[in-house]
């Protein structure tokens, strides 16, 4: 199964993924109106180290990677695309 975590679940997005789901922190229309509020996207960008939310290119490059053989070897783990947020 492939799934990308979330560390900020109240405003994780559900991507579906032929009959894979995708949880994410990624910036989307469903999270934009939270997003775009000035003192709700600084407190949650505060505490990611890449002082930013994913983008939707950031998870399909993860996806990407998964599905193509590069990813072959990479069994039973997790991939976070966190912005480093589970590094601190």
């Amino acid at each position: 199964m492939l799934t990308i975590s979330c560390l900020y679940p109240f405003f994780c997005e559900m991507v579906y993924l032929y009959n894979r789901t995708i949880v994410s922190d990624t910036y989307t229309p469903g999270t934009a109106e939270r997003l775009d509020d000035p003192e709700y996207y600084s407190n949650v960008v505060n505490r990611i180290p890449a002082n930013r939310v994913a983008e939707i290119q950031d998870v399909a490059g993860a996806v990407i990677y998964l599905a193509s053989s590069a990813g072959n070897m990479v069994t039973g783990t997790t991939l976070l695309v966190d912005g480093g947020w589970t590094a601190q």
